[in-house]
């Protein structure tokens, strides 16, 4: 494990302009990164997503996030499934513990979940924490993961498996939609500014968007969850800006948050405009029937995506609650 001296840190941090506690935590983060990317027994099993494989990988961190956020990437069978987690918890705990690391008491290990809380001594001596989330139910993905050759001015070089782009953001606006946090605001308004998305990528991505948004909530109409966006949003002012999203944007950056959010919700309003498979694949979904191919007519997308573990359980437990 790399050191992380006062001295350095104050110099790095000075260079980059970013907050010297939150620079340090992304150094570290992305050190525990490599274990999931270069261990012989985990590569190529975990994919990133989330706001750190945005930042990281489709930029040079525009904002710092600070979190770990990892899919498994095999669709296992139960029992292959707990005995590849139980190996993989192992070599996790292992090597976690040689790089200086504990593993926080309040970690939280589910059936669809295992949150890491890693705890480190940081430079100036405070007890600080990564959090890492592995999630199993979303081991099937609707594009293939990539691998992304990481130039940084704020790492070292190294290559990460994360989310496709699309469905980087496809999940990230479903997200957006879902929670409304200042920090995906910026991320989104960020894809929006660089035109990441091309023209010819905004059908996947709404649709990807759709997938993922019924995937995470509660058999709502999609009309629910917008309107309920759209009154959330304008709740963002610019003490919740300054509170959750400045400290991890580089020192003295300005924001206009209501250009910020219209921005956005223009984007959204454009991107969403549903068409008629697409509003049958929502109803019967909400219905208790998963019928992908309305959603895709990519006959590998929908071979990939049949049997989301995710999907299916929902679909399952739906019918066991009527």
């Amino acid at each position: 494990m790399r050191t992380y001296t006062l001295v350095a840190l104050n110099k790095l941090s000075k260079d980059l302009n970013y907050n010297r506690d939150s620079l340090e935590k992304v150094l570290r983060l992305t050190e525990v990164l490599k274990l999931f990317n270069e261990h012989e027994e985990l590569k190529g099993k975990y994919v990133l997503k989330g706001g750190t494989a945005i930042n990281l990988c489709l930029f040079d961190f525009p904002r710092l996030s600070v979190d770990i956020d990892l899919d498994f990437n095999l669709n296992l069978n139960k029992e292959d499934l707990e005995a590849a987690r139980k190996l993989h918890q192992k070599i996790i705990s292992e090597n976690i513990s040689i790089n200086g690391y504990q593993i926080s008491p309040r970690s939280r290990f589910s059936y669809t979940l295992d949150s890491y809380l890693l705890q480190y001594t940081n430079a100036v001596g405070n007890i600080d924490n990564i959090k890492v989330e592995i999630n199993y139910s979303n081991r099937v993905h609707v594009l293939k993961p990539k691998r992304y050759n990481i130039t940084s001015k704020v790492i070292e070089e190294t290559t990460i498996l994360g989310l496709d782009k699309v469905e980087l953001y496809g999940s990230k606006i479903s997200a957006l939609i879902g929670r409304t946090t200042a920090r995906d605001i910026f991320d989104v308004a960020e894809m929006i500014s660089h035109q990441i998305i091309k023209k010819e990528e905004h059908d996947t991505l709404r649709k990807t968007v759709i997938f993922y948004l019924l995937l995470s909530n509660e058999f709502e109409p999609l009309e629910v969850l917008l309107n309920r966006f759209k009154t959330n949003i304008k709740e963002i002012d610019f003490n919740n800006i300054r509170r959750n999203l400045l400290p991890m944007l580089k020192i003295g950056t300005n924001i206009d948050v209501e250009e910020l959010k219209e921005e956005v919700l223009n984007y959204i309003d454009k991107l969403l405009v549903i068409t008629n498979d697409e509003q049958r694949y929502i109803d019967l979904y909400n219905q208790g029937q998963y019928e992908p191919s309305f959603l895709f007519e990519q006959d590998n997308i929908v071979s990939e995506i049949k049997d989301h573990p995710m999907a299916v359980w929902k679909m399952i437990n739906l019918k066991n609650n009527k």
